[in-house]
């Protein structure tokens, strides 16, 4: 069977994904880093998500059908930390910020299941999975979904980003990497969407209601580097 084709369908996914994202940021014309971004980005972002599934179930379904199974097992158990973990910062700052704003808060969650499922959908589907199902080993899958997924933030600049972009895409390749292993491991894409949906929750509303950015960074960096040297020791031990 020619793979190609279906390579081919993969990147044209992402691809489009990306364009709509960057003139949905330029139409959007607020800055990155603005607190209030991520709430008036939830239209876009949902947009985004419905582009998504459109894609996967016009282009990849039939190769690439879908599990939202959740199997319990040793290696769920040995990721729950990357979910709790931000959860129990996302309760702290609902319970303690003075200066929430319910309306705000629907608009990062909206954006933050939005943001989820789009990307997992674009990064774990169109790019691990299709990488996976036309030649690639899982190591070499991995790798490079992880690269496509950070050199996908470098549509932010559209945004306004400048070089504080660099560290974004460091993180968002260690974050691509785990949540790529975890999605191998797990088989589960509803698993790694609820994964992406925590963090970008708990990213959004630390950020808009408080001004314990330190808290997060020390929280966050300190995970995001442990799981990634966890997964990036397991993804350099395959041998397939």
């Amino acid at each position: 069977m020619n793979k190609s084709p279906l390579l081919f369908k993969g990147l044209i996914s992402i691809a489009i994904f990306t364009l709509f994202a960057v003139l949905g940021m330029l139409h959007l014309g607020v800055k990155y880093i603005d607190p209030s971004f991520a709430a008036l980005w939830y239209p876009y972002e949902i947009f985004l998500a419905v582009t998504a599934v459109a894609l996967w179930y016009a282009l990849l379904r039939k190769e690439i059908p879908l599990n939202f199974s959740m199997n319990f097992n040793k290696d769920f158990f040995i990721t729950l930390p990357i979910v709790l973990i931000p959860l129990l910062l996302l309760v702290y700052v609902l319970f303690t910020s003075e200066t929430l704003e319910n309306e705000k808060i629907a608009m990062f969650f909206a954006t933050a299941v939005a943001v989820g499922i789009a990307e997992e959908l674009m990064f774990r589907v169109a790019g691990y999975r299709v990488l996976l199902a036309t030649g690639s080993s899982v190591k070499k899958a991995i790798l490079l979904s992880a690269l496509l997924f950070s050199l996908f933030h470098l549509s932010n600049i559209a945004a306004g980003q400048g070089v504080e972009i660099i560290s974004q895409l460091a993180i968002t390749f260690m974050m691509g990497v785990i949540l790529a292993y975890i999605y191998y491991k797990t088989e589960s894409i509803l698993y790694v969407i609820i994964i992406h949906f925590m963090w970008d929750l708990s990213l959004f509303i630390v950020t808009a209601f408080t001004n314990a950015d330190s808290l997060l960074n020390a929280v966050s960096i300190p995970i995001v580097i442990g799981y990634f040297i966890w997964a990036m020791r397991n993804v350099l031990k395959l041998k397939k």
